[in-house]
């Protein structure tokens, strides 16, 4: 065999399966459409799982392409010669097609030994052993095709579920028995089939059909699929490993320009004999994890600490931690800055990728924010680890354990991998204990609320299948009813029920919206035929299409199968929908002015008052409020008109209906669109989102919008509280009251108000002293520069919320020396800039270091970096050339 590129083996496999009748589609984005079971596309056929089912049809039966996967269950397997987190998937499919099992295993054969030409000695095959418990069947006829066809008897061996029997792609779809293929890497006797498969040795490099036969339903079941279909799929990475004779995929052209790139940063020249083995390791993860993590910021997906965003931001910290281990074992005194090889990838792969280039931007900012808030974490976690194992500790205590992950903020994952790489024993037991009894004492849980759930769990598991409920609520307020079901208040099945009882019922219709989608539920009541009132509806709630009522009886007597009728509280429902209609206007806005990238990660609707959370990493001043609050209101007094439009799923996305990825859709969905309906020939789309709830007809009717506050509930996670309708015009009316009052003590007017109060009080910054850690105002030197810049050298690093609220008070720029005296020539710098200042932080302390032949980086506003002994004069003369330069 002779080496080809990834890029000709790309070409001729879709040359190949192009001549042979299949159609090319083309490579979908990572992130999956409609299908909140998957957090990534992780297999070719996960794109198109739809065509399997028969919910689409392919425009032709036979398709191939070549699909980015990224398959977050291998991560803590990368660093082998083989498993990767992102990779290539070269793909084909009959979908009820010409073929199935001798059709694919010949397809496969003919592209792997005469397209490819690997020889046949080189090869194994893998078939189902069946499993009797399920009713499934040995793969007799794979195996005999593989023989015909010429594979060593010997050479085709039978394993089980684990191995052989592949999908769903999430908890439930289509699956079925497959046979891999394995090239043979080493030489000397064949494997004769007894113990495990030895995968170092032998590589699997095809998944040459997977025979979609069953569907796993959401009970567990497999049952049988309408018709039969073929799923195969090869990696790129592991084609290009054995054709080239490589030792591993990272030798290979798609991985071994980004391990250069990596390796170039560390002083090899200083690697100890005995960690070549851990170095080797450590450059392909962080080649590996580089790459996975541009695909997903490239994807406009942001770190985060759950869902998607966790992906990348658990990559980004196991490459710092990694790269600090690294530099500390290669003897360097500081750690390496890896955006210029997010960069590199960036740069050199856009031929593949084309949002490498239109989100070249997003990427870099988001990589280096992320790296910028974790990276001294990791480099205090590590330091007190080493501290630890110095003083001859031959284990790490539960204890220790959980003071690092949560005081310091130190992933465990870093700390069980810091035990493995040193010998140290790890009481992971403890620390488990110790994390459970922390759950327990943090969490707080209403009683009253957990005692609904498990009536609930208890009700809904003793409903059957298909006794949906008919929901009316849309356009009725009154519904006549049978009682389908009767519960007592613990959740017992009971035919009949007297008054003056708590109890759950559920009806054939209802006109009450249960809670969901982020909207409280609806109230009502229950009367009779001559309207006397038999009872109080207090709560909806629905799961699996079935409405549960919970209900506090007046009067009277009710049982199984009589006919009543509900009745809406209106009132309360057009509060609700009021509030419910601003956080569309409200994400509209948001949008508007930061960015389409922000996102909805979650709402609550109460009556007149709302809760929005999206993303954003930037700061939202003052000023941002008030735009908000006005431009929203903009839209209030607009009139816009509320349509509700019913379509399907693949419609209203492309028709632009924003919706959360958590959401799990039906294929007719419901999208609330509001426009400036005032000219019907241009008409103003302001909102269109997927969505169940209830609104106004005319965004007048939600009266008046104000934000009550907005804060930040996690890393780059915002979350805005607002009040509309008459409880908005409370809120400003009672900080109006406040004002009103305050000016009569004061003897001011409105307009001078502030200016009297700030000369009648001196509010000392008491959030500067409280974060400043060895960082006085009154101990600081000033340099000589037109901005102003204090410097200080001090023992203990600061915290960067000390050196922000320092730089804010002196108007300035602050520069901080850390340096413990020790003999050890390894010093800290830091800086901060006001925000006020046209400076960029980062940008300047990197052209210094690079000065001092040093690395560091950072933000506009904050930036750090790692060196040797330091001229203090020398260092500030540098930065404050730079500031006047204006960098």
């Amino acid at each position: 065999m002779h080496e080809v590129s990834s890029r000709e083996i790309i070409n001729s496999f879709l040359d190949f399966f192009t001549k042979n009748g299949h159609l090319k589609i083309d490579n979908s984005s990572i992130i999956p459409k409609n299908d909140p079971t998957l957090l990534f596309i992780n297999s070719g056929m996960a794109a198109i799982k739809n065509y399997f089912t028969g919910k689409e049809k392919p425009v032709n039966p036979e398709i191939c392409n070549v699909q980015t996967c990224i398959r977050t269950i291998d991560i803590d397997e990368v660093g082998d010669r083989h498993h990767l987190t992102s990779f290539h998937m070269l793909g084909n499919w009959s979908i009820n097609g010409r073929y199935f099992k001798n059709g694919a295993i010949g397809l496969a054969f003919e592209f792997i030994t005469k397209n490819l030409g690997i020889p046949i000695e080189k090869l194994y095959v893998s078939v189902f052993a069946g499993n009797k418990e399920l009713g499934l069947e040995f793969d007799d006829e794979s195996k005999k095709t593989w023989i015909e066809l010429g594979i060593n008897k010997n050479r085709v061996l039978s394993f089980g579920m684990d191995d052989n029997f592949w999908g769903p792609t999430g908890e439930t779809g289509p699956c079925g028995p497959c046979t891999e293929v394995f090239y043979d890497t080493g030489v000397g006797a064949d494997y004769q089939g007894s113990g495990d498969f030895d995968t170092k040795r032998y590589i699997e490099i095809w998944n040459a059909g997977v025979f979609m036969m069953l569907n796993k339903t959401e009970n567990l079941d497999f049952v049988s699929l309408p018709f039969k279909s073929v799923d195969a799929g090869a990696g790129l990475e592991r084609f290009a490993m054995v054709i080239g004779g490589h030792d591993s995929v990272y030798e290979t052209d798609l991985l071994s320009p980004i391990k250069f790139q990596i390796e170039a940063l560390f002083n090899v020249r200083n690697l100890p004999q005995n960690m070549e083995e851990v170095f080797e390791k450590n450059m392909r993860i962080l080649t590996d994890h580089l790459r996975t993590t541009v695909l997903i910021l490239a994807s406009k997906i942001r770190p985060a600490n759950e869902s998607r965003g966790y992906i990348p931001r658990k990559l980004i910290r196991k490459c710092i931690a990694i790269s600090q281990k690294t530099s500390n074992f290669c003897g360097m005194t500081y750690s390496p800055n890896l955006l210029p090889v997010v960069e590199f990838i960036l740069d050199n792969f856009n031929d593949i990728y084309p949002d490498f280039i239109t989100n070249k931007k997003f990427v870099l900012d988001q990589f280096n924010l992320e790296v910028t808030k974790f990276e001294s974490v990791v480099q205090d976690g590590l330091e007190k680890l080493l501290e630890h194992k110095n003083k001859l500790n031959l284990e790490i205590s539960g204890d220790f354990a959980f003071d690092l992950v949560t005081t310091f903020g130190l992933p465990f994952e870093i700390i069980r991998d810091f035990a493995l790489e040193n010998n140290l024993k790890l009481d992971g037991e403890k620390y488990n204990k110790n994390l459970e009894n922390h759950r327990n004492i943090s969490k707080f849980v209403d009683k009253s609320e957990r005692s609904i759930d498990e009536v609930l769990e208890k009700i809904y598991s003793k409903i059957p299948p298909d006794n949906e409920t008919n929901f009316v609520g849309y356009d009725n307020e009154v519904v006549t009813a049978k009682i389908y079901k009767i519960f007592s208040d613990t959740g017992e099945e009971i035919c009949n029920i007297s008054n003056q009882k708590k109890v759950f019922l559920i009806f054939n219709n209802t006109t009450l919206y249960a809670k969901a989608g982020g909207q409280d539920y609806d109230k009502g009541i229950i009367f009779s035929y001559d309207y006397i009132t038999l009872a109080d509806i207090t709560g909806c709630f629905k799961k699996n299409g079935v409405y549960v009522h919970c209900c506090e009886m007046r009067c009277g007597n009710l049982s199984v199968g009589d006919s009543i009728t509900i009745g809406l509280d209106f009132s309360r429902r057009k509060k609700l929908s009021r509030a419910h209609s601003a956080t569309h206007l409200l994400h509209s806005v948001l949008r508007k002015m930061f960015g389409n990238e922000l996102e909805q990660h979650g709402s609550k609707v109460d009556e007149n008052k709302l809760r929005f959370d999206f993303n954003y990493d930037g700061n939202i001043s003052r000023e941002n409020i008030l735009g908000i609050e006005k431009e929203v209101n903009k839209y209030i007094l607009k009139n816009l008109k509320c349509e509700i439009k019913i379509m399907q799923l693949s419609q209203a996305i492309n028709y632009g209906a924003t919706a959360i990825f958590t959401g799990k859709y039906d294929d007719i969905v419901r999208v609330v669109v509001f426009k400036n309906d005032e000219f019907v020939d241009c008409a103003d789309i302001v909102s269109k989102e997927l969505c169940g709830g209830t609104h106004v007809e005319f965004s007048s009717q939600i009266g008046f919008f104000v934000i009550e506050s907005v804060e930040n509930i996690g890393k780059g996670i915002r979350r805005i509280t607002a009040f509309v309708g008459e409880k908005a015009v409370e809120f400003y009316q009672n900080k109006i009251s406040i004002l009103y009052d305050s000016t009569k003590i004061l003897g001011s007017s409105y307009d001078d108000f502030v200016q009297k109060l700030s000369k009648k009080v001196a509010v000392p910054d008491v959030r500067v002293k409280k974060y400043t850690k060895n960082l006085e105002n009154s101990d600081l030197v000033y340099a000589d520069c037109d901005i102003p810049l204090a410097y200080k050298k001090i023992n203990e690093r600061p915290s960067v919320q000390a050196l922000t609220k320092l730089a804010e008070q002196i108007k300035g720029v602050i520069a901080v020396i850390t340096d413990d005296g020790s003999v050890e020539t390894k010093s800290y710098v830091s800086l901060a800039v006001a925000s006020h200042l046209n400076l960029n932080a980062g940008k300047i302390l990197k052209q210094v270091l690079s000065g001092f032949d040093q690395k560091g980086g950072g933000n506009s506003v904050n930036a750090y970096g790692n060196f040797g002994k330091i001229n203090v004069a020398e260092f500030i003369g540098k930065i404050v050339e730079l500031i006047q330069k204006k960098i």
